[in-house]
């Protein structure tokens, strides 16, 4: 079933959007790459509740003992995590030399 214009045009909108923050990152330093990914993390935070659920819940039933309130405090630290980290991670190409030591200083 092909795709109706209203789809196109936000897959559009998304695809320039990375475009731009991909942009963004290959100017800025690792260590600012890091932090921007953080504040991502945390806006995206409270708007996606599904994946919010998933991660409480899994980690309710790895880690049995703890309370929700410990368990939504971890989801959401291991949230804005990764994906600070996955930011982090797309701009590891510019390094020099392929050394992981170009990126941290």
């Amino acid at each position: 079933m092909a795709a109706g214009f209203g789809k196109k045009c936000i897959w559009q909108i998304e695809a320039w959007g990375h475009s731009a923050v991909a942009m963004l990152m290959r100017v800025l330093p690792a260590a600012s790459v890091f932090r921007f990914g953080e504040l991502i993390g945390k806006l995206l935070w409270p708007v996606m509740k599904s994946r919010r659920n998933t991660i409480v819940r899994n980690l309710r039933i790895a880690c049995a003992p703890i309370g929700i309130e410990e368990a939504e405090k971890m989801a959401k630290e291991s949230f804005v995590r990764t994906v600070a980290n996955l930011l982090s991670s797309s701009i590891s190409p510019k390094s020099k030399g392929g050394k992981a030591e170009d990126m941290l200083t």
